[in-house]
């Protein structure tokens, strides 16, 4: 597939998958082509896990879960969010 000099030599044929392709000239080059691809994908996995355990934190008064975990200051917000909540549903209901 690929030369001494590294230089591709013979495209894919039907026997040749392309992943072939690619750990040949990663071995030919001494290179990790999908390592900083991957970190990158971890990276951005731990971001979202994050977010979505900040967003789970934030969801579970209001489904009723974890409210002995509130302090005082966050009962009024929840209520307020519980009154927006019952004001949006109370149209919907007029509309239909």
């Amino acid at each position: 597939m690929l030369s001494s000099t590294s230089k591709l030599h013979e495209y894919i044929s039907s026997s040749t998958t392309t992943k072939e392709l690619f750990d040949e000239y990663q071995r030919m080059l001494a290179v990790d082509l999908w390592d900083s691809q991957y970190q990158e994908m971890q990276e951005k996995l731990k971001s979202l896990k994050e977010v979505n355990r900040n967003l789970r934190r934030e969801i579970r008064p209001k489904s009723g879960e974890s409210l002995n975990d509130l302090s005082f200051e966050q009962l009024p917000l929840l209520e307020e969010d519980i009154d927006n909540a019952l004001s949006i549903i109370r149209e919907r209901k007029v509309v239909i």
